[in-house]
């Protein structure tokens, strides 16, 4: 089984997850590299050449995510490909948004969907 969990920062997603792994017989915690989404903020204008080699990497990931899930293992995921829509795609007054689109098309198929997503809620101020 593939469980991500997701939601915006602070709303517990990291305890959520380690609650999960504490309980889940065989799981494993993961935690995904945003590293590239993060230089996308201090290079916008190579935005799109850091994001494709984030997709490409994505790809790496859910190999290995498949290949954990198939060995009996339950993988969650500390955030996956729903936050790179909510996110990636919020700046588009900074990225050409539809460059970014085109290379997310490309790749969504190859990555490995998750059997269930949580969304831990918070209330906002």
């Amino acid at each position: 089984m593939f469980i991500v969990v997701e939601g915006v920062d602070g709303c517990g997603k990291t305890t959520l997850a380690e609650f999960l792994l504490e309980n889940i017989d065989n799981a494993i915690l993961m935690k995904e590299d945003t590293r590239w989404l993060e230089e996308m903020k201090h290079f916008p204008e190579i935005a799109d050449m850091l994001f494709e080699e984030f997709c490409r990497e994505r790809i790496e990931y859910s190999e290995f995510v498949n290949d954990l899930t198939k060995a009996g293992f339950t993988v969650i995921s500390d955030r996956f490909y729903p936050s790179t829509v909510c996110y990636q795609f919020t700046n588009c007054d900074k990225y050409d948004c539809k460059k970014l689109l085109k290379i997310f098309k490309k790749y969504y198929h190859q990555w490995k969907k998750p059997d269930l997503i949580l969304i831990p809620s918070t209330p906002f101020p």
